[in-house]
């Protein structure tokens, strides 16, 4: 697989789509409870963890563009945008919001203990909320008639 680094406008979107987030890491037995700004630099903060997990060499190559004297002061630099692009409504409708969470899903997921993590059972709430929000009904058996 591969990985690149989510925009803070990325990152923002599905925070401010999702606003506060509550909910039970079963792995963990551990509760969330978080806003949406909070949330936005947990994901910012996976985001990064997956790209030292499959570019352990390069990862901060994807840093260039933030400012900072070092790797430590752009990846707070990284995450404060992040965190600043989730406040305020939604700028995108929860079909793209869909889309947005796949790909931040596929771009967070290098870490080996992702599938156990508070932001991969988090994305996977928000998208089955954004889910039943988009699909009116819900075939419960399949009518041999049609």
């Amino acid at each position: 697989m591969s990985a690149w680094l989510c925009s803070p406008n990325h990152i923002g979107e599905i925070s401010s789509r999702s606003g506060q987030v509550s909910g039970y890491n079963p792995f963990t037995n551990e509760r969330y409870d978080m806003d949406a700004s909070t949330l936005a630099g947990l994901l910012a903060h996976q985001n990064l963890l997956s790209l030292q997990a499959r570019y352990p060499d390069m990862w901060e190559e994807f840093l260039s563009p933030y400012e900072g004297a070092d790797t430590t002061e752009k990846k707070t630099n990284f995450i404060w945008e992040c965190q600043q692009r989730a406040k305020g409504l939604p700028r995108k409708n929860k079909q793209d919001c869909v889309g947005l969470i796949r790909s931040y899903r596929y771009q967070a997921c290098e870490t080996e203990d992702w599938i156990k993590s508070d932001v991969s059972f988090i994305t996977q709430r928000i998208l089955d909320s954004l889910y039943h929000d988009l699909v009116e009904t819900t075939l419960w058996a399949y009518d041999e008639e049609d």
